[in-house]
């Protein structure tokens, strides 16, 4: 059986494997987990919520991006 830090690491492709499979692999059924077993995982993974990256455009690569627009557009 897989462990929760296998799981953790993605050592483990359940995206690749049957759901039932899935189901085995995380200990879990469709019915979801207990409570305690929620607790436990949260604890191992922590929320479930997506990682924000947010782009950031550093004010000379912007600079330079409107310098080359405007004179570009400014051609006859």
């Amino acid at each position: 059986m897989t462990s929760l830090e296998d799981i953790k690491n993605e050592t483990v492709d359940l995206e690749r494997i049957p759901v039932d499979e899935v189901f085995k692999e995380l200990n879990c059924s469709k019915e979801g987990l207990t409570n305690e077993e929620g607790q436990k995982r949260l604890l191992v993974f922590g929320p479930n919520k997506l990682e924000e990256k947010k782009a950031m455009i550093q004010s000379q690569d912007l600079s330079s991006t409107l310098f080359y627009k405007k004179n570009i557009t400014s051609l006859p």
